[in-house]
């Protein structure tokens, strides 16, 4: 390539990608136009880096459309089709407009563009091709190997494909030898002939055949034979599967099943396996189970009632009597929680059958996947403390999320004022940019660091023994005699990481000691289904209107001595993490004159779980009713001014509790979002409520986010089934969303938003 032509187009398209992205993309095939929507834009600003010299990955590029075209039902043609309408774009776009270059660079730019992208998506295919037919086959082999019978495909010439391990020992062969063979030569003449038969059979019948012969190794015994034909995909007969066993056993007792199921299925699966009986007698272990028990299993109960007594579920009876009951399987995932270690177990039962139907007896199969387990939790984890482990990463993360709502104001308010704006509102506006702006630069960049990251897991702890064991000891003798201690008499249990609780107790504590003057409260206590530690001081106290703002990022009134605000912050976002809430409580009478702080979290004991409130009953519904929530005043009023102009009514309201008791009164058409509010109900616990008590309603729910880039958020969006907008972003495009969600006409002739 040409570096200095590919610098002079890379020059000229760079101001101008949003336009040819938005040609390329009206070039495209309608049917492929949504799946290839959001990756034009970054595709054409990756191309503009490449044609300057800088990486650029397209192996992952051309692997990424692929997958895209292939999740709409697309093939290696439409791939090709879409890489060509976006090259035959360029060149009539920009045809004499490029200074310093001529159509004819125009096009070799092109094509070389569109050659890198073809040759990349003709090996992903190739590869994705020869991926799926290995593991075609490791399926084929595995399916083989389940079938208790001697099994084996024979092609159209009686010549053995495939055959599994119980075929090998009928035949006294090794297994690898039997591909390859004439299958007909190992068996005696009449049933050579029968078999050769049917594989030149063309009728096409899926009908299966059965007939006794013989193999010519044992010419005395009788087998039954059972042949299913095969078919190509033109539907002409392409060889058969065969299975066999000895004509004469015919299984009429108990003892005959079981001695079947152990010999030919049982004893060869990889994995502990026990037979038990209705009275939970086991009559069969594999060897593999033998050696798989556990201490506290005196009574040498079935895995399944052993598991079901060490997780305590009192009054209920282990899921193995349903097995037996209605002869159906059952597989689930079993944590047990070991002194030292947790450890996860998928557990299976099987019902085995008598010849008169009756399940006398199941199979209970065992699998550890601890190893698993851990290593997702340690995947997870290290997404995780990559977020929270480097200074540099979390500063530009904190500084990006507190840029967004303000910018995402200062935008939308410009843009609204670009279409027209009524004389009266037009004041206010600028001054809302204004402030916005200020806001803008007076953030600061710097972050405090929190804690040495997430270990591997949470574990069931008492919080009275953090408090004695972790937290105390790292108080000096000064701050202890300042702080008075009421514990519980009895353990208060919460499943958690415990040096990261230590650490949030700490900063709370720590900042409690510091404003008090003479003396701190902390307790813990239980109250329905939730612990808590609470922690006051007789201080000056903090203002009820800064109850939210001192958990936000950068809030300190200690900038002077070099306090950046953040300790507050990342200990809430540590809370909320194991499922509670850190918040200040205002008592009606309080003890102490400072503040209170408390740390909630979920108890560990397992409660009787409280049916939630019936939703009320249906109101009245206004035409296109839109809730707005998001706990940002200025975005909240940009919104509702933008969606009134476009003609809808809007309820705005900017917490959770407030937008659960409006969604219960009404049913709105649409519901716009903000995943982290603030308060006691974020948008995530927010949107679980609406499932549960309008699931309809649910499904016309538009998430807004600036906190995209966090791991949980990121995963939480890709989990659900609703559109997300990323802060900030343009009136026009929310607008769009809005209207795509309710399905209702654009009323260009009534907005004044439309030019």
């Amino acid at each position: 390539m040409n570096m200095q032509a590919a610098k002079l187009f890379a020059d000229y398209a760079e101001p101008r990608l949003e336009t040819i992205s938005q040609a390329i993309l009206e070039a495209i095939p309608s049917k492929d136009r949504e799946a290839v929507r959001h990756l034009v834009l970054p595709w054409t600003q990756a191309l503009v880096g490449m044609l300057r010299g800088q990486p650029f990955r397209v192996q992952e590029w051309s692997a990424t459309l692929a997958e895209a075209l292939t999740a709409a039902g697309g093939t290696i043609l439409d791939l090709i089709e879409v890489s060509r309408r976006a090259r035959d774009v360029v060149v009539p776009f920009w045809s004499g407009q490029v200074p310093g270059l001529t159509d004819r660079d125009l096009v070799e730019i092109a094509n070389e563009i569109y050659d890198i992208h073809m040759l990349q998506a003709a090996q992903y295919f190739t590869q994705r091709d020869r991926d799926a037919v290995l593991s075609m086959g490791r399926r084929q082999r595995a399916i083989l190997d389940t079938v208790g019978r001697p099994f084996l495909l024979l092609d159209g010439n009686g010549v053995v494909l495939e055959a599994n391990g119980a075929c090998a020992e009928q035949l006294k062969a090794p297994l690898e030898a039997l591909s390859g063979q004439n299958f007909l030569a190992l068996c005696d003449e009449d049933t050579a002939q029968e078999i050769r038969r049917l594989l030149r059979q063309r009728r096409p019948t899926l009908k299966k055949h059965e007939f006794t012969g013989r193999l010519a190794a044992a010419p005395g015994g009788k087998l039954q034979f059972l042949v299913q034909p095969m078919f190509d995909s033109e539907g002409r007969r392409d060889g058969a599967a065969v299975c066999f066993e000895p004509a004469d056993n015919e299984r009429t007792g108990v003892a005959d099943v079981l001695e079947y199921m152990r010999r030919r299925v049982v004893d060869i699966l990889p994995f502990p396996v026990q037979l038990f009986d209705e009275n939970g007698v086991i009559v069969h272990a594999t060897e593999m189970a033998r050696f798989f028990t556990f201490e506290d299993n005196t009574e040498s109960l079935p895995y399944c009632c052993h598991f079901h007594r060490r997780q305590g579920a009192a009054g209920t009876v282990c899921v193995c009597r349903q097995v037996f009951r209605t002869g159906v399987p059952h597989f689930g995932e079993v944590r047990l929680v070991e002194p030292d270690e947790t450890r996860w177990f998928n557990v299976g039962l099987l019902p085995i059958f008598a010849p008169d139907g009756r399940v006398t007896h199941v199979a209970c199969g065992l699998a550890d996947f601890t190893a698993q387990k851990r290593l997702e939790k340690r995947m997870e984890n290290q997404i995780l403390s990559q977020q929270r482990s480097s200074l540099v990463s979390q500063i530009a993360l904190t500084v990006a999320q507190q840029l967004r709502n303000p910018l995402g104001v200062v935008i939308g308010f410009a843009e609204l004022m670009s279409k027209g704006l009524p004389p009266e509102q037009t004041a206010e506006v600028v001054n809302r940019i204004l402030r916005n702006s200020l806001r803008c630069k007076e953030i600061v960049e710097d972050l405090l660091d929190f804690g040495q990251g997430t270990p591997l897991e949470r574990v069931p702890t008492d919080m009275c023994v953090v408090l004695r064991e972790s937290v105390r000891p790292m108080l000096t003798s000064g701050q202890n005699r300042c702080v008075e201690w009421r514990l519980p008499g009895e353990p208060v249990w919460v499943e958690c990481v415990p040096t990261q609780l230590a650490q949030v107790i700490m900063g709370v504590l720590d900042n409690a000691l510091r404003f008090a003057k003479s003396r701190v409260v902390c307790e813990i206590g239980t109250s329905a289904d939730r612990a808590w530690i609470s922690v006051a001081d007789d201080g000056n106290g903090i203002p009820g209107e800064l109850d939210e703002q001192v958990f936000e990022p950068f809030f300190t009134t200690r900038r002077a001595e070099g306090a950046v605000g953040l300790g507050l912050s990342l200990a809430r976002s540590v809370v909320r993490d194991h499922g509670g809430d850190l918040f200040l409580a205002h008592d009606p009478e309080p003890e102490l004159s400072g503040a209170r702080v408390v740390i909630q979290l979920p108890a560990a004991v397992e409660r009787s779980s409280v049916p939630e409130p019936s939703p009320a009953p249906d109101s009245v519904v206004r035409a296109l009713q839109i809730l707005l929530v998001d706990d940002e005043s200025d975005l909240l009023d940009m919104l509702t001014t933008a969606l009134t102009m476009r003609g809808y009514e809007v309820d705005p309201v900017q917490t959770g509790a407030d937008a659960l008791d409006r969604a219960r009164a009404m049913d709105y058409d649409g519901i716009v979002l903000d995943i982290n509010l603030l308060g006691a109900m974020n948008g995530r616990e927010l949107y679980m409520r609406i499932i549960a008590e309008k699931p309809e309603m649910a499904k016309r729910v538009i998430f807004i986010t600036a906190d995209t880039l966090n791991f949980e958020t990121h995963r939480f969006l890709e989990t659900v089934d609703c559109p997300s907008l990323e802060k900030p972003f343009l009136i026009s495009d929310f607008l769009a969303a809005m209207e795509l969600l309710v399905k209702k006409p654009f009323l260009a002739q009534h907005s004044p938003l439309n030019t």
